[in-house]
Parts: C-alpha cells; structure tokens; sequence
C-alpha cells in the first residue's frame, strides 16, 4: 500500500548493462540502466539500491508499484 505523501516516477530499465546509470528521457520515463538479470527480482533490487543511493533516501521508502516483471516501472 502506497503511503500519502507518496511520488510516483515513470521508469524504462534496460537490464544487464554494464553499469547502472540514467541515460535520458524516453517520452514520460526516465530511462535508467541496470547491471543486473531480469531474473528472480535481481534487476528490481538493483534498481531500488541504485534510486536509494542516487536520492539519498532509505531503500524501505522505495517500492515498485507497476511493472514487475516489466521493463516499464512505476
């Protein structure tokens, strides 16, 4: 259940890249790179950790609402 004073962001995530990083805009998304495999939630995690790191925010305050078991993300 999402929280009150919660933002949604639009993500495209391009799996097993060499590295994690935002690469631009894609339409509404932001299109972000992921070193992980689609698999088992591995690249989801990854994500999480990453937005965590890059928003100075804790990983328990990050959840995919849309998307998870697709490359477009809420």
């Amino acid at each position: 259940m999402m929280k009150e004073n919660t933002d949604v962001i639009n993500f495209l995530v391009k799996p097993n890249s060499s590295e994690n990083e935002i690469v631009g805009f894609h339409d509404e998304f932001i299109k972000i790179k992921i070193n992980a495999t689609p698999e088992k939630g591995k690249a989801n995690q990854k994500l999480i950790a990453y937005l965590s790191e890059i928003l100075q925010i804790s990983k328990k305050d990050i959840q995919i609402i849309y998307g998870e078991f697709s490359n477009i993300k809420k």
